[in-house]
């Protein structure tokens, strides 16, 4: 799946809000691809946030609770580049579901709406 660094953190943001701190079972296919991609999308989240903070870095200097200030100068060029990291796109390997595969199972409403990116129609490609 191709999407941008700025769909990416959304995903993974919906995704871990929405099931990590889940107690209830849900059957082994579909935990199974819902923790897959939520390790997929973390690992990309973490990778387009350090680059995100080596901008912050490059243009402005670290606080001492880990905040960033960037001097006033850079702030445009740091914006700049910031905006062009969230519009990167890149391949993602999303693992699916299918309706079949999730119609028996009852979702919360922010769950249903964090997996409906990773739902496909069967015979859809």
């Amino acid at each position: 799946m191709k999407i941008n660094n700025k769909q990416i953190y959304e995903l993974y943001k919906n995704l871990a809000n929405s099931f990590i701190k889940e107690q209830r079972y849900f059957p082994a296919k579909v935990n199974f691809i819902i923790q897959k991609n939520l390790k997929t999308l973390y690992e990309a989240a973490q990778e387009i946030e350090n680059m995100r903070l080596n901008i912050a870095r490059n243009y402005g200097t670290v606080q001492d609770n880990n905040d960033f200030i960037i001097n006033p100068e850079n702030i445009q060029q740091a914006n700049k580049e910031l905006n062009e990291l969230s519009e990167i796109e890149q391949e993602i390997n999303i693992l699916f579901l299918t309706f079949k595969d999730i119609e028996e199972i009852e979702f919360t409403p922010a769950q249903m709406g964090a997996i409906l990116f990773m739902i496909k129609e069967e015979g859809e490609e």
